[in-house]
């Protein structure tokens, strides 16, 4: 008796860790979206969701060879998240370019670093959150991606 407690014991334990790493990663209808604050994007296809980062967030999509982070912010502003994010920079003397454009009807910023050319950061904001998307590995797609996040979030 005790070891078929034992076995169903551990069932559970292996079913709760199964369902709290589901709910932890924050990934719904498999791996081709990902829910983060009120928004579902859709990924790009061969992008999957590599890991969750608990300390600040963000959401690491990999394709395996490229990837890039999705994060959102617990403001509407996102003049300020893109301020702060100049201010911590230009503190280590990084010297930053922001662009914008429009996606639909989604204001999309973009920042560049001079001296690191691979490393893009990018800011919109939907419904009442801004999100932050950015990346260090030169990801030559990512213009496109980031504009069909934004085009296919609900």
């Amino acid at each position: 008796m005790d070891k078929k407690v034992g076995i169903i014991l551990l069932v559970v334990i292996i079913l709760i860790g199964c369902i709290g790493y589901m709910e932890f990663n924050k990934t719904s209808g498999g791996e081709d979206t990902v829910v983060i604050g009120d928004a579902t994007f859709k990924l790009p296809s061969g992008y999957h969701v590599e890991a969750s980062n608990a300390s600040d967030g963000s959401i690491n999509i990999s394709n395996g060879d490229k990837s890039f982070y999705l994060l959102k912010y617990d403001t509407n502003n996102v003049e300020k998240c893109i301020k702060e994010y100049l201010n911590y920079k230009k503190s280590a003397h990084y010297n930053i370019t922001v662009t914008n454009t429009t996606v639909g009807n989604v204001k999309l910023y973009k920042s560049t670093i001079a001296e690191t050319p691979d490393t893009v950061h990018y800011w919109f904001k939907l419904g009442k959150k801004v999100y932050s998307i950015y990346s260090w590995d030169k990801n030559e797609d990512l213009d496109n991606i980031v504009a069909d996040l934004i085009t296919n979030a609900v």
